[in-house]
């Protein structure tokens, strides 16, 4: 009897492992507890950082781009975008894009919509240029409204450097953060962004006291 129990709770751990490694290695499952958890906090960005290092898997990356395309899973697509900015790869360009374009004006009010633009800056493409000159010169007021102007100044500067953006006579302010990350931005543009460079993107634009150590950039 003894060595039956002792056979079953060997089979119990393993199972429970297996699924451990499973859950711990499918991205939608960490993203999906990723975004239970509030904004900032240890447990967000503990599975936020599982999720950036996933991405450097292919069938993940090819996983998030898909979803985005054939808009699944939209409640996390908020975070699929930001994902796929910080990989920086250039089809990451080509969903972004195609996603911005079908969505701004039905859903410019929409958290999504605004975390691609916020992604376009992080892929360092300049395919997003005209797109982005196009939000901040808008005359229409209620659309306008609805994007979030600093984060399209802020994208636009990261991939041009333009350090005189200003909007409705506001200018945009270009803190040590911003700097830094377009220095990972143009170092890594023309090649695979490793997971260090993607998480020191990551950490850069977190709120105050939950950012990485700037010195680390090189």
């Amino acid at each position: 009897m003894k060595i039956k129990k002792r056979y079953f709770f060997i089979v119990l751990a393993f199972i429970l492992v297996y699924i451990s490694i499973f859950f711990w290695n499918n991205i939608k499952i960490v993203c999906v507890f990723a975004n239970g958890f509030d904004v900032p906090s240890k447990p967000y960005y503990f599975l936020l950082e599982r999720a950036i290092a996933l991405t450097n898997e292919e069938s993940k990356y090819k996983f998030l781009k898909k979803s985005l395309d054939n808009r699944k899973d939209k409640h996390l697509h908020s975070m699929y975008a930001y994902l796929l900015g910080l990989n920086g790869n250039k089809t990451s360009s080509d969903t972004l894009l195609r996603y911005y374009n079908e969505h701004y004006r039905k859903d410019s009010h929409g958290s999504t919509v605004n975390s691609v633009i916020n992604a376009m800056g992080l892929t360092g493409n300049a395919i997003f240029i005209p797109t982005l000159e196009a939000i901040l010169s808008t005359d229409d007021s209620k659309e306008k409204k609805g994007f979030n102007i600093y984060l399209a100044n802020r994208s636009l500067y990261l991939i041009t450097g333009d350090k005189n953006l200003s909007t409705d006579n506001i200018h945009f302010h270009i803190d040590s953060s911003i700097k830094y990350a377009r220095r990972i931005i143009v170092k890594s543009v023309h090649k695979k962004r490793s997971f260090e460079e993607k998480l020191l993107l990551d950490q850069l634009f977190r709120p105050p006291g939950w950012r990485g150590n700037f010195e680390k950039i090189k």
